[in-house]
Protein backbone atom coordinates (compact mmCIF):
# COMPACT_ATOMS: atom_id res chain seq x y z
CA UNK A 1 0.00 0.00 0.00
CA UNK A 2 2.96 2.34 0.61
CA UNK A 3 3.97 2.20 -3.06
CA UNK A 4 0.37 2.67 -4.22
CA UNK A 5 -0.04 5.81 -2.11
CA UNK A 6 3.16 7.32 -3.53
CA UNK A 7 2.18 6.40 -7.11
CA UNK A 8 -1.27 7.95 -6.79
CA UNK A 9 0.07 11.13 -5.14
CA UNK A 10 2.54 11.48 -8.01
CA UNK A 11 0.44 10.18 -10.92
CA UNK A 12 0.39 13.42 -12.96
CA UNK A 13 4.18 13.73 -12.70
CA UNK A 14 4.62 10.01 -13.51
CA UNK A 15 2.70 10.38 -16.75
CA UNK A 16 5.18 12.99 -17.99
CA UNK A 17 8.13 11.12 -16.50
CA UNK A 18 7.21 7.84 -18.23
CA UNK A 19 5.82 9.48 -21.38
CA UNK A 20 2.66 7.38 -20.97
CA UNK A 21 -0.79 7.46 -19.40
CA UNK A 22 0.44 5.35 -16.45
CA UNK A 23 -0.93 5.33 -13.85
CA UNK A 24 -4.46 5.94 -15.02
CA UNK A 25 -6.89 7.73 -12.71
CA UNK A 26 -8.67 4.44 -12.06
CA UNK A 27 -5.43 2.65 -11.11
CA UNK A 28 -6.26 0.31 -8.23
CA UNK A 29 -4.21 -1.31 -5.47
CA UNK A 30 -4.51 -4.68 -7.26
CA UNK A 31 -3.09 -3.07 -10.45
CA UNK A 32 -0.20 -1.78 -8.38
CA UNK A 33 0.36 -5.23 -6.89
CA UNK A 34 0.49 -6.78 -10.38
CA UNK A 35 3.06 -4.14 -11.36
CA UNK A 36 5.15 -4.89 -8.26
CA UNK A 37 4.98 -8.64 -8.95
CA UNK A 38 6.29 -8.02 -12.47
CA UNK A 39 9.21 -5.99 -11.07
CA UNK A 40 9.89 -8.73 -8.52
CA UNK A 41 9.94 -11.37 -11.28
CA UNK A 42 12.38 -9.24 -13.34
CA UNK A 43 14.56 -8.90 -10.23
CA UNK A 44 14.53 -12.66 -9.57
CA UNK A 45 15.42 -13.36 -13.23
CA UNK A 46 18.15 -10.66 -13.08
CA UNK A 47 16.61 -8.88 -16.06
CA UNK A 48 16.17 -5.55 -14.27
CA UNK A 49 16.21 -4.32 -10.69
CA UNK A 50 13.58 -2.19 -8.97
CA UNK A 51 13.91 -0.72 -5.49
CA UNK A 52 11.50 1.21 -3.32
CA UNK A 53 12.80 4.31 -1.58
CA UNK A 54 11.47 4.28 1.99
CA UNK A 55 11.76 6.67 4.88
CA UNK A 56 14.17 5.45 7.61
CA UNK A 57 11.21 4.25 9.71
CA UNK A 58 9.83 2.40 6.63
CA UNK A 59 6.41 4.02 7.07
CA UNK A 60 6.35 5.94 3.80
CA UNK A 61 7.41 5.28 0.23
CA UNK A 62 9.35 8.24 -1.18
CA UNK A 63 9.67 6.86 -4.71
CA UNK A 64 11.14 4.12 -6.85
CA UNK A 65 14.42 3.28 -8.58
CA UNK A 66 14.65 1.21 -11.78
CA UNK A 67 17.97 -0.22 -12.98
CA UNK A 68 18.02 -1.67 -16.47
CA UNK A 69 20.71 -2.87 -18.85
CA UNK A 70 21.12 -0.39 -21.70
CA UNK A 71 20.17 -3.10 -24.19
CA UNK A 72 16.57 -2.64 -23.04
CA UNK A 73 16.48 0.91 -24.45
CA UNK A 74 14.60 0.66 -27.74
CA UNK A 75 14.47 1.98 -30.40
CA UNK A 76 17.90 3.49 -30.91
CA UNK A 77 20.00 4.39 -33.92
CA UNK A 78 23.15 2.39 -34.69
CA UNK A 79 25.27 5.27 -33.38
CA UNK A 80 23.27 5.41 -30.14
CA UNK A 81 23.55 1.61 -29.80
CA UNK A 82 27.36 1.91 -30.09
CA UNK A 83 27.36 4.62 -27.40
CA UNK A 84 25.08 2.63 -25.10
CA UNK A 85 27.29 -0.46 -25.36
CA UNK A 86 30.01 1.57 -23.59
CA UNK A 87 27.93 1.72 -20.40
CA UNK A 88 26.51 -1.19 -18.37
CA UNK A 89 23.15 0.12 -17.20
CA UNK A 90 20.80 3.03 -16.77
CA UNK A 91 18.95 4.24 -13.73
CA UNK A 92 15.55 5.89 -13.72
CA UNK A 93 13.88 7.04 -10.56
CA UNK A 94 11.01 9.13 -9.37
CA UNK A 95 10.14 10.70 -6.05
CA UNK A 96 6.72 11.51 -4.70
CA UNK A 97 5.37 15.03 -5.20
CA UNK A 98 5.72 16.00 -1.56
CA UNK A 99 9.53 15.89 -1.77
CA UNK A 100 10.07 17.33 -5.27
CA UNK A 101 12.55 20.22 -5.20
CA UNK A 102 13.50 19.61 -1.56
CA UNK A 103 16.70 18.66 0.21
CA UNK A 104 15.32 15.09 0.56
CA UNK A 105 15.30 14.72 -3.22
CA UNK A 106 18.91 15.99 -3.40
CA UNK A 107 19.91 13.53 -0.68
CA UNK A 108 18.34 10.69 -2.69
CA UNK A 109 20.29 11.64 -5.84
CA UNK A 110 23.57 11.94 -3.93
CA UNK A 111 22.93 8.65 -2.14
CA UNK A 112 22.23 6.96 -5.49
CA UNK A 113 25.46 8.29 -6.95
CA UNK A 114 27.38 7.09 -3.89
CA UNK A 115 25.61 3.73 -3.94
CA UNK A 116 26.66 3.09 -7.53
CA UNK A 117 30.20 4.46 -7.28
CA UNK A 118 31.15 3.15 -3.83
CA UNK A 119 29.04 0.05 -3.14
CA UNK A 120 28.47 -1.29 -6.66
CA UNK A 121 31.75 0.21 -7.98
CA UNK A 122 29.91 1.27 -11.15
CA UNK A 123 31.10 4.76 -12.02
CA UNK A 124 29.87 4.41 -15.59
CA UNK A 125 26.18 3.85 -14.92
CA UNK A 126 23.83 6.27 -16.69
CA UNK A 127 20.95 8.20 -15.17
CA UNK A 128 17.94 8.62 -17.42
CA UNK A 129 15.20 11.23 -17.52
CA UNK A 130 12.56 12.54 -19.85
CA UNK A 131 13.44 15.92 -21.36
CA UNK A 132 9.81 16.93 -20.77
CA UNK A 133 10.49 16.86 -17.01
CA UNK A 134 12.59 19.99 -16.37
CA UNK A 135 12.58 19.51 -12.59
CA UNK A 136 14.52 16.25 -12.93
CA UNK A 137 16.92 17.84 -15.43
CA UNK A 138 17.57 20.62 -12.90
CA UNK A 139 18.04 18.02 -10.18
CA UNK A 140 20.65 16.19 -12.26
CA UNK A 141 22.48 19.44 -13.08
CA UNK A 142 22.41 20.56 -9.45
CA UNK A 143 23.88 17.26 -8.25
CA UNK A 144 26.80 17.12 -10.65
CA UNK A 145 25.58 14.75 -13.33
CA UNK A 146 26.65 15.53 -16.89
CA UNK A 147 24.46 15.15 -19.99
CA UNK A 148 25.97 12.25 -21.95
CA UNK A 149 23.47 11.43 -24.71
CA UNK A 150 20.11 12.64 -25.98
CA UNK A 151 18.30 9.87 -27.81
CA UNK A 152 17.14 10.98 -31.25
CA UNK A 153 13.91 8.99 -31.43
CA UNK A 154 11.31 11.76 -31.17
CA UNK A 155 8.88 9.61 -29.19
CA UNK A 156 11.52 8.84 -26.52
CA UNK A 157 12.33 12.31 -25.16
CA UNK A 158 15.11 10.58 -23.23
CA UNK A 159 18.26 12.18 -21.85
CA UNK A 160 21.08 10.04 -20.45
CA UNK A 161 23.39 11.50 -17.82
CA UNK A 162 26.72 10.24 -16.53
CA UNK A 163 28.55 10.67 -13.25
CA UNK A 164 31.40 13.17 -13.59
Amino acid sequence: MLDFDAVMETRIFLRSWSNSNWPEDLFRPEDNLADLKNHYWEHQQQIAFTYTILTPDKNQCLGCIYINPNQRIKPVTEKEKDFLEQKPANVRFWTRNSIHNTSKENIIVNDLISWFTEIWEMKDVLFSCNKKVPSQIDLFHKNGLMLWLELQQSSRHELLWCIK
